[in-house]
């Protein structure tokens, strides 16, 4: 969008970046009206991964073109509540996946992976 009217994307470098199964980050690309599914670090573990999760990022348009314009997703989370019981779908004796060993419910595994990756905590939160 530019002065709230739709307009087309002004750097066809910049969109939704994704590492494919082989290793290779590739541009991922949607036809309008397409709904994609991106899993999550959580969903692998609980699979034990046979969902797996989609390393991502996005890279923004650049350019003359560009100034003004803005790029809208609409992103919708579903999670555990937080309390869930953390486990993958191995056995007791043989967990599918050593992460979920560490890991009680799905509140600890998320504030270790804001501490992990963003030096963040759900804990300094104000409500």
């Amino acid at each position: 969008m530019k002065d709230n009217v739709k307009v087309q994307n002004p750097d066809p470098q910049s969109g939704l970046y994704i590492s494919d199964r082989s290793g290779c980050v590739v541009k991922a690309v949607f036809a309008e009206g397409d709904i994609a599914y991106q899993m999550g670090e959580a969903t692998e573990i609980l699979t034990g991964g046979i969902l797996q999760a989609t390393l991502h990022c996005v890279q923004a348009a650049c350019g003359e073109n560009a100034i003004g314009v803005e790029r809208n997703t609409f992103a919708v989370f579903m999670q555990p509540h937080w309390d869930e019981p953390f486990a993958s779908w191995g056995s007791e004796d043989e967990p599918a996946t050593k992460e979920a060993n560490k890991i009680s419910n799905f509140g600890d595994f998320t504030e270790e992976r804001l501490t992990k990756y963003y030096g963040a905590s759900t804990n300094n939160v104000e409500a």
